[in-house]
């Protein structure tokens, strides 16, 4: 920040009347993720581009039967698997144990440990579950540091993680199902909403093409497409005609000689 308020002044007292509370998530009051929230709904509005030109009926049903696949493709995932954690988590703390294999824990306290990592020194909490690094206290699941003096205490580093880490709470978050729409005869439509007059949109369409994928976020690595050409040229150009007599590349039927087709 310092950098910032002698290269950018004003970009750095606005941030500053601000608060860090509003930008920076070691500062926020509340538990913020480290992932763009809005990502979840363009990867639905990507998928079910194909059921927007559907009715409104045909819609929601084609929205609840992706819902229907999710579900059961994800609870289906996490029964199977054994272990403790769900599978990001797991390979997660792994790459944390992986790292804390370098570092050095002392206990300071009946639950306090003084973390060495290179040149630095980390005060880890394992009663309160926090580092100074903030990364234990923001995440909910055991640091480099906190692994290290969790190593040194000789406890399992699956106690210190959170509960909606386990594979218990993902089974738990798809066990529910996505019922299908009853026949019309069994709606209950409310009196205001069948007495309604909907009026037709008066919106004039954008003039091109409608956009079919979505614009990546910021810091977002954009996905490549990949398009199929014709098995005979890795280029994707038409193959040659064959000829109906002979069968061979090239030519055709009337360019065919020796078989009289020329006369």
């Amino acid at each position: 920040m310092s950098a910032m308020a002698q290269l950018k002044p004003a970009a750095y007292g606005k941030l500053m009347r601000v608060g860090p509370e509003k930008w920076a998530r070691s500062q926020s009051p509340v538990t913020r993720y480290s992932f763009l929230t809005a990502n979840a709904a363009e990867a639905l509005n990507a998928r079910l581009l194909w059921a927007r030109r559907l009715p409104i009926c045909s819609m929601l049903e084609a929205i609840r039967m992706v819902l229907e696949q999710w579900f059961n493709d994800r609870l289906a995932s996490a029964e199977e698997s054994d272990d403790l954690l769900t599978p990001e988590a797991t390979q997660k703390i792994s790459a944390e144990i992986s790292k804390s294999r370098r570092y050095t824990a002392k206990r300071t306290s009946e639950r306090k440990y003084r973390v060495r990592a290179g040149d630095r020194r980390f005060m880890v909490d394992l009663q309160a579950k926090s580092c100074e690094c903030n990364e234990f206290d923001l995440d909910g699941m055991p640091c480099s540091h906190a692994i290290a003096a969790i190593t040194e205490a000789k406890e399992p580093v699956e106690d210190y993680v959170e509960a909606y880490y386990l594979r218990s709470s993902l089974v738990q978050t798809y066990s529910g199902s996505v019922n299908h729409l009853p026949p019309l005869e069994h709606w209950e439509i409310p009196f205001e909403v069948a007495t309604d007059i909907v009026l037709p949109n008066l919106s004039r369409r954008q003039a091109g093409r409608p956009r079919e994928s979505r614009i990546p976020s910021a810091g977002e690595r954009p996905t490549q497409r990949t398009t199929t050409t014709d098995a005979s040229s890795s280029l994707g150009k038409r193959a040659p005609k064959t000829c109906g007599l002979c069968g061979s590349p090239g030519h055709t039927r009337r360019a065919c000689k020796g078989t009289g087709w020329e006369q």
